[in-house]
Order: structure tokens, then sequence, then C-alpha cells
């Protein structure tokens, strides 16, 4: 399972779920029963396609108007789904061409008036519909435009480079916006457009990756997970330091997220599942129950639950006050 998405505000229960080869499912009861989402989605440039296996990477819905959802899919580009039935597209654009952009993140931010969708590396040779990986936004999914280009990381004032990864909206100022890359500190805005890259204090030669960040609601504090352990922000993630972070069995975390009351959960790609309660200084483990332990892709906080976003074991959802006593 790649992405999931709901309306957060207009529509709380409809879930959307992006399947890597396996297209897009709806859910209008909170993830209890799932409906394919895929008309239109074989459809390239007008040409109808026997494409079956249709690889959904990342999705994003408006959290206050139900009309507004988009996909990213590998190789067909960027969809819109028209009527709340069928998928449009949104070729040409940014996706000028079809070649494979290997998108990787589609958000918005909570009040749905900027959306952020990242590629993770450039698309075809110049002249050939190329595009540049990096990050696009706009106020609208359909009208994404460039806000970085590749570079190389002796010259990082060319812009946001190539190899992104994840894309993490504040809860609290819906201007600071991160943006991960794969073997580099992540990029930063606090204006919702223009990324510097933030400081991070650490040692070794292996250089430092951020997995994910996650940002606890009403205060300043941002937190990041990483090759390196856990790293913490008091200054609205500007700056980084590591944590003891103990309890944790294996320090890297693949995926992180707050829930609204500020306990914070995080998962690995081993199958382990854990909480803390003071912005990951320590930790616990989560407990599944009888569910086996999956590997985790993404944690979300949707409609007041925990999502476990795992790889084969589709989603495991529960309530953070039980899991993080």
């Amino acid at each position: 399972m790649r992405s999931l998405a709901n309306h957060n505000t207009a529509a709380p229960n409809t879930y959307y779920m992006a399947l890597e080869q396996g297209g897009v499912q709806k859910s209008t009861n909170a993830g209890t029963a799932w409906t394919p989402l895929n008309t239109g989605l074989n459809v390239v440039f007008g040409n109808a396609t026997g494409d079956s296996l249709r690889s959904a990477q990342s999705i994003v819905a408006h959290p206050g108007d139900t009309n507004v959802v988009a996909v990213g899919m590998r190789t067909l580009g960027l969809y819109n789904l028209t009527g709340g039935t069928t998928w449009t597209s949104a070729n040409p654009g940014i996706l000028g061409s079809a070649t494979d952009h290997k998108p990787q993140a589609f958000v918005a931010n909570p009040a749905g008036s900027r959306f952020y969708y990242s590629l993770f590396d450039p698309a075809g040779a110049a002249g050939q519909g190329a595009v540049a990986g990096g990050l696009y936004q706009s106020t609208a999914p359909s009208t994404l435009i460039g806000t970085g280009r590749p570079i190389f990381e002796s010259n990082p004032s060319l812009g946001v480079a190539p190899g992104s990864y994840r894309v993490v909206v504040s809860p609290n100022d819906f201007n600071r916006v991160f943006f991960l890359m794969y073997d580099s500190e992540p990029y930063r805005a606090s204006d919702g457009v223009n990324f510097s890259r933030v400081a991070v204090s650490h040692e070794g030669f292996m250089r430092i990756a951020f997995w994910d960040i996650a940002e606890r609601p009403a205060t300043g504090v941002v937190v990041g997970s990483t090759n390196k352990g856990i790293f913490r922000s008091a200054d609205g993630g500007a700056s980084f330091s590591r944590v003891a972070a103990t309890g944790l069995t294996d320090f890297n975390l693949s995926s992180i997220a707050y829930s609204s009351d500020g306990r914070l959960f995080g998962g690995t790609l081993a199958g382990g599942y854990f909480c803390s309660k003071d912005d990951g200084t320590t930790w616990a483990a989560v407990s599944l129950g009888g569910l086996p332990a999956m590997p985790v892709r993404e944690v979300r906080f949707l409609n007041n639950q925990i999502h476990w976003l795992t790889d084969g074991g589709g989603i495991y959802k529960s309530t953070p006050a039980t899991d993080c006593p």
C-alpha cells in the first residue's frame, strides 16, 4: 500500500487508497469496506491501454471539497477525479509525456489552499517532454507548477534536488512545509514556496537521511526519524539535534505521525510499532493484539485514529490513547 487520504473536514469517513500494482480503492465508511475506483486510469493521451495493473503511487483529497481528488500513477502520470467516478488525465502539463516520473508524495495543507506533488527523478531527455524531478505546487492539483529542480550537492544554491521522498505540511503553520529527499537533509519553506536546507547537528561519516518528519499540534516541536536515530527541533524545524530515543529496538522508523493530543507514533520496515509521549525521548512498543507484525510504509493520523499503512498487510488502525496509555 502506497498512500491514504480523506476529506478531513468535509467527509472524514471517505477514504482513498493508492495501491502499488493495484490502482485506487475508495471507502465511505472509514475503511471498513472498499470498492475499486479505476475508471479512466487506463487512458493515456486519449488512448485506452490494456494495462490492468495500474500502479497508484500517491493520492490526495481536498480536506473541505469532496470534488477534488487527484492521484499520481506509475507510469501514466497525474489524474484528477471527475464526477466522483472517473479519472481524467491532467496531461499535458507538468507531466508532458508518458515517461515514468516516479511520483512519491501528494499532499494538501490542512486548509486545502495549496497542494504539493513530488517526483523522484527527472523524466526523460530534453526535448522529449522532460520535466525536472523535485517539488511541484499550486492552489489546485490540476495546475501544478515546478518549485524545484535538480541540483548537485556541491551547489545547493541551484534549488531543490531530485530524489524526493516525502512532503510534510505543518498542522500549526500552513506555510511551513518540509521536503524530504533520499540521502540528504530536508528542505524547509516558511512561506509555502521557497525552500532552504535545514541545519542538522550530527556526527559520523555516513550522511544523514530523514525518513519522515512530524510536528506536534499546537506547538513548534518537530521530530524527525533518520538513518542516525531520532532528531528533534524546538524552532519549527529550522534546526535539529539528536535525542536519546530510549526504548526503541530499531532506530530506523520509516514513518512517524502525531495524534491530535500529542502522542507520537512510529513504525519500521522490520515490523516494529512504537509510541512516545515525550516527543521522541522515550518510546514503548505498541501492542498489535492478534494482528501480525508487518512492515510499516507510512503512519497517518486520520479521523481521530492512527492508521498504519503496511507493506503486504493492508491498513491497521487504532485509537491513540489506547495504544499509548
